[in-house]
C-alpha cells in the first residue's frame, strides 16, 4: 500500500507561497514525480488565480529561485 498525504502549508511557510504571495486567492497544488535520473522533478497546479498563466509564469521566471518554468 502506498500512504497519500494532503498538507496545506501557509504561503510564507513555503517559498513558491512566498514568491506568489501577491496573487489573491491563489492555490498551488504540489506534486512530487519520480524521478528518472537524478533529481526530483517539481510539477504543480495553480488554480483560483485572478491572473491569466503568462502572468503567474512570469512572476515565476523573475524569481532568482527558479530554474524553469
Amino acid at each position: 500500500m502506498i500512504p497519500i498525504v494532503d498538507i496545506t502549508v501557509s504561503a510564507n511557510a513555503f517559498e513558491l507561497g512566498r514568491l506568489l504571495e501577491e496573487v489573491p486567492g491563489i492555490q498551488i497544488e504540489l506534486e512530487r514525480i519520480v524521478p528518472l535520473q537524478d533529481s526530483i522533478i517539481p510539477l504543480f497546479w495553480v488554480s483560483n488565480a485572478d491572473r491569466d498563466q503568462d502572468e503567474i509564469t512570469a512572476i515565476l521566471a523573475a524569481s532568482p529561485l527558479t530554474e524553469d518554468v
